[in-house]
């Protein structure tokens, strides 16, 4: 099994890598995702570092003032949750197919400390890899419009909510920022849990119903969670040991704690929605 899942990541890397590379960094913007460059595009973004620490400012008062009246009576065109839970669903299955292949053929090659003890710039360089990271990290953005979905139901925006949305947005800009190898990883393990989240989403929207395998979606995020602990210490534990391995270490550190209080979180939650009413 395990040598057909390498066979087919080795066939898309080599699909991504047959449209021929740009060696002009002014085509790092073009909407050409073959000539990608990531580099280029982080120097564009680094004079807008605040916006995403703007967003959540906006974004958390707008929160607590909607539960403070929420009252869930109010309805939402079905058509809209189906279409824009499909439309995120489709949008990750695109960045799983985009960046975990890759992502598995590059360490089966070269190792873990490889993928992360050099810049991601190095690592990815121009392509569809990188295109696909960048647009993971805008894309939290416009993942803030679960919260509108949710508000315009009337619905309380839980704990585990808003904190997941807001500090997965300044965090990724960040990490994006510093060019955080770890990172790589984290997109990759995201995108898949999201396309079965957001399939999960849409079809239960289409339905009208929680769905029987609610479980494995939080299992899937729970597991999600526990790897960044992992990756993240990890990656840490390489750069005391491996020479000139690269990662900052506050914004590991910071990693660590964020997806330790996911892990938390995410397990309590579990523990509450699904084991107990199994018991």
């Amino acid at each position: 099994m395990s040598r057909v899942w390498l066979w087919t990541a080795a066939c898309f890397e080599a699909l991504l890598l047959a449209c021929p590379p740009e060696s002009e960094r002014a085509a790092a913007l073009r909407l050409e995702p073959w000539r990608f460059d990531l580099d280029n595009a982080i120097r564009v973004l680094t004079p807008y570092w605040w916006v995403s620490h703007a967003a959540v400012l906006l974004y958390l008062p707008v929160v607590f003032a909607s539960n403070c009246f929420a009252q869930p009576t109010r309805a939402v065109p079905r058509k809209l949750l189906v279409g824009w839970n499909a439309a995120l669903a489709v949008f990750s299955c695109f960045g799983t197919l985009c960046t975990l292949p890759p992502c598995v053929s590059f360490v089966y090659r070269y190792g873990w400390s490889a993928l992360l003890c050099q810049t991601p710039t190095d690592t990815i360089g121009t392509g569809w890899w990188g295109f696909c990271v960048w647009l993971f990290c805008l894309s939290k953005f416009l993942e803030l419009f679960d919260t509108v979905l949710l508000m315009a139901r009337g619905k309380r925006v839980s704990v585990l909510h808003w904190f997941h949305h807001s500090t997965v947005l300044v965090y990724t800009m960040h990490a994006l920022l510093w060019r955080l190898t770890s990172g790589l990883v984290f997109v990759s393990m995201n995108f898949p849990v999201h396309s079965v989240m957001y399939t999960y989403y849409a079809q239960s929207a289409a339905l009208g119903r929680r769905l029987s395998w609610a479980p494995v979606v939080t299992a899937l995020q729970t597991a999600q969670m526990a790897l960044g602990v992992w990756t993240t210490l990890s990656h840490l534990t390489l750069r005391s040991s491996v020479r000139d391995c690269m990662g900052h270490a506050p914004t590991l550190y910071a990693a660590a704690m964020m997806y330790a209080s996911y892990l938390w979180m995410f397990s309590t939650f579990f523990r509450a929605r699904h084991l107990k009413k199994a018991i």
